[in-house]
């Protein structure tokens, strides 16, 4: 496949996605990031970053490297929003705020933790089910019912 081409990122994006299921975090870190040098490459800002990026943010918290999971939070979250443009809520811009609230949890922070989880319930209230997993997690999190 010709590098960059669509197919070669579909092909990256996959076996990521297979690589952080599986727990292969190593594996999916370098997929992610080369996958986020390509849409860097072309400037790509569209909703497939912030799934990216919420990615990144997942594995890094995974692996412990909670600087780095803020880092692609932040920049989720500020894509996400200017994304959403006038839509009162959006699913992915719920599922960042989730991926905030699993990191303040990491950091013992429980405060940022309900915080975070009541603006992921926001968004997710309002944009999928209520048998949805996310959903379920953020009222977990934010004590809510």
């Amino acid at each position: 496949l010709p590098p960059g081409s669509t197919a070669a990122l579909n092909l990256v994006n996959s076996r990521a996605r297979r690589w952080q299921a599986q727990g292969r975090l190593d594996e999916a870190d370098e997929a992610w990031a080369e996958l986020h040098a390509a849409y860097e490459r072309t400037q790509s800002r569209n909703p497939a970053v912030v799934a990216l990026l919420n990615n990144r943010a997942e594995v890094a918290l995974a692996r412990g490297r909670r600087d780095d999971a803020s880092r692609w939070i932040e920049q989720a979250l500020a894509l996400s929003r200017q994304l959403q443009g006038d839509y009162a809520q959006s699913a992915i811009t719920g599922q960042t705020w989730l991926i905030s609230a699993r990191l303040a949890l990491a950091e013992g922070d429980s405060q940022r933790v309900r915080e975070a989880a009541q603006s992921s319930l926001r968004e997710l209230r309002a944009t999928v089910g209520p048998e949805h997993p996310g959903l379920q997690e953020a009222i977990r999190l934010a004590g809510a019912d």
